[in-house]
């Protein structure tokens, strides 16, 4: 169950993304159901790949997400600097959204089913090897996912959207994350 609602959510968030964007013009982002379908047919093959075959994909997706922080950090940064930081934020503590934070951090680590594959292709492999590999990718992870949400909800209040790409202003390095979410 955990891995479908984050398949769900990773096509909402392709849907929502594309809908913000000219793609939103054409028949994809008139409804939900073609995107998702689309975004679905063209996953399912990546499923069956080797890893190393992969590897082009995970590259994309960190550089997309370090663009991000980029841009989180940038909106957070310019609205610090005019004081335009929205009410209401709790800058330490349990909020609104805590849990849904909970949840997608949840996803950072669910890999049960790529654990095998994994560990057959990890050079001079153990246990204790691949131990050490897990933890130092969830702690990166961890940092990551904390950031990128830390930003968002400080960026734009607790009335941020559960996708905070459709609060950033629209302009060309807003619809070139948009795109670049779609495309990992």
């Amino acid at each position: 169950l955990t891995l479908m609602g984050s398949l769900i959510s990773y096509l909402i968030v392709i849907h929502d993304s594309a809908s913000a964007t000219p793609l939103a013009n054409t028949f994809l982002g008139k409804e939900r159901w073609p995107m998702i379908t689309a975004a679905a047919v063209f996953v399912l093959p990546l499923c069956f790949l080797d890893q190393k075959a992969l590897s082009f994909t995970s590259t994309l997706a960190f550089v997309v997400n370090v663009y991000l922080i980029g841009l989180l950090f940038a909106e957070f940064s310019s609205k610090a600097g005019a004081d335009e930081l929205p009410d209401g934020a709790c800058w330490l503590g349990v909020g609104r959204g805590s849990v849904a934070m909970l949840a997608a951090l949840a996803q950072c680590i669910i890999i049960q089913m790529c654990v095998l594959p994994m560990y057959e292709q990890l050079e001079d492999r153990s246990p204790h090897r691949f131990a050490q590999a897990l933890w130092i990718a969830f702690a990166i992870l961890a940092v990551v996912f904390a950031l990128f949400a830390s930003l968002g909800y400080l960026s734009f209040g607790p009335d941020v959207q559960s996708n905070v790409l459709l609060n950033l202003p629209k302009r060309p390095a807003t619809y070139i994350a948009q795109i670049a979410t779609i495309a990992v």
